[in-house]
């Protein structure tokens, strides 16, 4: 097959990449107790094209739901009961039909006034954070979404500079590290992010070495999240009114902080407090909240040392921005304003970040969480990406692809070495990406080697699975665009569907596809640059939305 009949065959199968899912459910917590408070758990569904949202639906009544999560499968919902006391968490059953929430059960959660609940990525364990008694819990999911008993259980201890807001310690979030092997808490009342060691088949957490990263004494750390790279980390601090920047140490679980910005302009000299922090899908751009100010800050992300500079902040109709969300694939940002009783709906400039107010809102009594229900999850698309690890350069594009694949709702992305794939993990893929560096000289010999073993050797039926490459330049420029063609007619000779055309980018060089392959032509050594990684996400991203639509998750327009 020569090269123009491939780029013929990919270019039929060009119309199939798109995602074309309509709407994303959403759910949104609320304050019940207070005066014209809200009745528990809202529902509405984002329009994805327009970013107009459906008229709000209540769906559970429960006691001060003011934190959500929703478990991978999508199949469940848990809320906190925030109580000045004995504190609760309630799992719900969503219908599939409808969105309406069923209750299942209801746990205590270890302590006073949860504020924040986290769910392990092999959705085994509901991790709680207590405002109010500075401590932390882990309880069990059964494998019909109910609550177990906890068995995990950590209270802090401490102090810090502020006698109103830090005489005792106040966990006041709870996050699980990209691998599951690590808990961090943000405590407000003793300025530090607790690091634990995290045993998700047990449930427990123990004291990690170290067993903590310190914030500036009176920051008040209170919301913490992960770069999608899984290099860095920040947490927004509510009391200074700072987010801090951390490497982040994936062995160790290490936090060594790198950077601390101010969340408000110069000048400001009101009363503001920090509330939620939110980092874009594609890692480029970081998001906080400011309630006094009343505004989404935007900062843009260096991706190879992950400082941040500012862009802007949005203040359209935001007023006491508690919470705020963005949709999986980083179009829309949704502002829940605690005091003025709406969720407002900007537009993501995909070049700087900045928000664009979209004139679209709905009202809902003190709304102060927003977690969206990715569509079909319960049937997900599974992604590997697999690469030869010869050099830093690879790995990094890798990473980069797997977490644009991530970016599809319903999908799981896996990254592995090309040596370490298994059997197992090929028939479970409905698409495979190869990526690999072209200096590596006999590249299409080692590749059609590596898929004949997994073809005849492993007897893996490659039929419908979804095919994809990129090469790195890493130490020779040029080629790429021959080895990846290369690449993807050895797949479309052991029966795999794949996807194209591919184009030039003329400012930067790198050919990129319009629907799935790509060569990258990126510098001899310095690393992988924001050019290449944004068209790294790219692909993962066409290639997850093409497995979607294969096996016929997402409804045509």
């Amino acid at each position: 097959m020569g090269v123009k009949v491939f780029i013929g065959a990919v270019c039929l199968l060009s119309a199939m990449s798109t995602v074309c899912a309509e709407s994303l459910p959403g759910y949104f917590g609320t304050y019940t107790q207070a005066e014209n408070s809200g009745k528990g758990i809202y529902r509405s569904a984002l329009d994805l094209e327009t970013g107009k949202l459906s008229d709000p639906v209540l769906v559970a009544q429960a006691r001060n739901p003011s934190f959500l999560e929703i478990h991978p499968n999508g199949k469940f919902l848990y809320a906190v009961s925030e109580a000045d006391r004995a504190g609760s968490v309630s799992a719900f059953e969503i219908d599939t039909a409808t969105g309406d929430l069923k209750l299942l059960n209801e746990r205590p959660s270890g302590g006073a006034s949860p504020c924040h609940v986290s769910i392990d990525h092999a959705g085994k364990n509901l991790l709680v954070a207590n405002y109010g008694s500075g401590s932390a819990s882990v309880i069990p999911i059964e494998p019909d979404g109910r609550l177990a008993e906890a068995t995990g259980f950590i209270q802090h201890k401490g102090s810090s500079v502020n006698p109103n807001r830090q005489k005792e310690p106040h966990a006041h979030s709870i996050n699980v590290s990209p691998d599951d092997r690590f808990a961090f808490v943000a405590d407000l009342g003793i300025d530090k992010i607790m690091i634990y060691r995290l045993d998700i088949e047990k449930g427990t957490i123990i004291g990690n070495s170290p067993p903590s990263a310190q914030v500036k004494p009176g920051a008040g750390p209170r919301h913490f999240a992960f770069h999608p790279n899984g290099k860095f980390a920040y947490v927004i601090n509510e009391i200074d009114c700072t987010v801090t920047a951390f490497a982040y140490d994936s062995g160790s679980g290490t936090l060594t902080e790198i950077q601390s910005v101010t969340t408000l302009p110069k000048g400001f000299a009101g009363s503001n407090t920090c509330a939620e922090v939110r980092v874009h899908p594609s890692g480029k751009f970081l998001y906080g909240s400011n309630r006094g100010h009343d505004s989404i800050v935007v900062y843009r992300v260096d991706l190879a040392k992950g400082t941040l500079t500012f862009v802007e902040h949005e203040t359209t109709d935001i007023k006491t921005p508690r919470n705020f969300n963005i949709d999986p694939m980083g179009k829309f940002c949704l502002v829940a304003n605690q005091d003025s009783d709406s969720v407002v709906v900007f537009r993501i400039d995909p070049e700087t970040g900045a928000l664009e107010p979209t004139g679209h809102k709905i009202s809902i009594p003190k709304p102060v969480c927003i977690r969206f229900l990715a569509p079909n999850r319960d049937v997900s698309a599974r992604i590997l990406v697999a690469y030869y690890s010869l050099t830093s350069n690879t790995e990094q594009m890798a990473r980069g692809v797997v977490e644009g694949a991530k970016r599809v709702p319903g999908v799981i992305a896996t990254l592995k070495k090309v040596s370490e794939v298994s059997k197992e993990d090929l028939d479970a893929a409905d698409g495979i990406i190869l990526g690999c560096p072209t200096y590596f000289a006999n590249v299409p010999g080692q590749m059609k080697t590596t898929i004949d073993d997994w073809n005849w050797k492993m007897k893996v039926d490659f039929t419908d699975k979804v095919g994809g490459a990129f090469a790195t330049a890493g130490g020779q420029v040029g080629g790429q665009e021959h080895v990846v063609i290369c690449l993807l007619l050895l797949m479309l000779h052991n029966r795999m569907v794949v996807a194209g055309p591919l184009y030039r980018n003329e400012k930067t060089g790198s050919i990129w596809a319009e629907s799935g392959a790509a060569a990258i032509t990126g510098p001899l050594d310095p690393g992988v640059g924001e050019g290449e990684l944004d068209g790294a996400a790219r692909l993962g991203q066409r290639i997850a939305s093409l497995a979607i639509k294969m096996k016929g998750h997402v409804p045509s327009p």
